[in-house]
């Protein structure tokens, strides 16, 4: 019996249904199934000749399952290498988060707006992690990863952090990496087991991120956030336990970061991170300080949008102040000449500005507002 024949052997119908309806096509239903259930990550050689696919259709696969968090993989110019599984419990809660999102529910009390095709969706992400996270817990888990290129930094990233077992630190500052959602439902999946996770972020980043959304981090997820405000951070990573970090690459001008990264082991590398983050941290200030503040200046800074503008502009404000990047005006009612109108008018009363790095993304103009409460609450605390 030859290669095909026993991968064939391997295809489940209930298995296949799952995966097309969750988005896949046939073929890359199968190209996972043979994945999740290979002893070792294929290589793109061995899935093309059993499967029997060219080059290009792999690929086309491949993209699809990497785009929908199922797979990442390391593969060179020439389409060889091997693919990857992504943990199915991190690819379900994901998909449900991002489908969500998209839809304007960010938060756990908003579930009661689920609509019944999004409470089908959910049903179907249950099921799909049901299935397949025995099937990958059953499978070898080798890593031999240290180059990460930019299409696939999130999967890689969320993989590192899913073996934490003690502590995750972490710097993240602009561009954020793509593909939140799965990294998102990794850290959270990992602080449900009484793993810490540490946060610092700089200022542009608190207030990209939203009011809300750092409420829900803090007080929900029990991040321990803090916002380093003095200089700019020159180093940008994840620290998985003191052992092992994905390391972010500067840009060219050395003033910034690419969405390029090495993960190491080295410890002459984790050692400089740990110590980095250690000093940066004591020189941060605690986010849940600085939210009590947030939420009386939202009032203040809605009253001026309604001075400067008009009423009808605080609602989208109020979508830019509470969810930041996570603001969806399109699922929210507002269509793209309304959503360019209040944007521009926002704009030119200097009551928001752009985001670094993000084509048409905005946060409210609070930056230095942030900056002297910080500035303010340091010089309460010196005797």
């Amino acid at each position: 019996m030859d290669g095909s024949q026993n991968i064939k052997q391997t295809f489940n119908q209930q298995q296949l249904n799952i995966l097309t309806s969750m988005g896949l096509s046939d073929m890359a239903a199968r190209v996972y199934l043979v994945a999740i259930l290979a002893t070792d990550p294929p290589s793109t050689d061995y899935l093309r000749k059993n499967l029997f696919l060219d080059q290009d259709s792999l690929v086309e696969h491949v993209n699809l399952l990497s785009n929908g968090g199922f797979v990442y993989s390391d593969v060179n110019v020439h389409g060889n290498g091997v693919i990857r599984v992504m943990d199915p419990r991190i690819t379900a809660r994901a998909a449900l988060s991002e489908s969500l999102w998209s839809k304007g529910i960010y938060l756990i009390e908003e579930l009661d707006l689920l609509a019944q095709e999004d409470e089908g969706f959910r049903t179907l992400c249950l099921e799909f992690e049901r299935i397949f996270w025995p099937l990958f817990q059953a499978r070898s888990k080798a890593h031999d990863v240290t180059m990460v290129p930019a299409n696939t930094i999130s999967q890689h990233l969320a993989q590192l952090l899913s073996g934490a077992q003690n502590r995750i630190d972490g710097i993240t500052v602009s561009p954020w990496t793509p593909k939140v959602a799965i990294v998102w439902e990794t850290l959270k999946e990992r602080m449900t087991t009484g793993i810490t996770y540490r946060r610092i972020c700089d200022i542009e980043t608190f207030v990209g991120f939203g009011y809300r959304i750092n409420r829900r981090d803090i007080h929900s997820e029990g991040v321990r956030l803090r916002v380093h405000y003095e200089k700019p951070l020159s180093k940008k990573f994840f620290l998985v336990d003191g052992k092992e970090a994905l390391i972010f690459w500067p840009n060219s001008t050395g003033e910034g970061f690419r969405l390029e990264a090495s993960i190491t082991s080295l410890s002459v590398l984790v050692n400089s991170c740990i110590d980095y983050f250690e000093d940066a941290w004591s020189d941060s200030f605690p986010a849940e300080i600085l939210l009590d503040d947030l939420g009386s200046y939202r009032r203040d800074y809605l009253r001026l949008v309604s001075m400067h503008c008009s009423p009808d502009h605080q609602d989208f404000a109020a979508g830019l102040f509470d969810y930041g990047i996570f603001f969806q005006p399109e699922e929210q009612g507002y269509s793209s000449d309304e959503k360019f109108s209040y944007i521009r008018d926002l704009k030119e009363q200097d009551l928001i500005i752009p985001i670094k790095g993000i084509a048409d993304a905005f946060s409210p103009a609070i930056i230095d507002y942030v900056k002297s409460i910080i500035v303010r609450r340091v010089k309460e605390r010196i005797p």
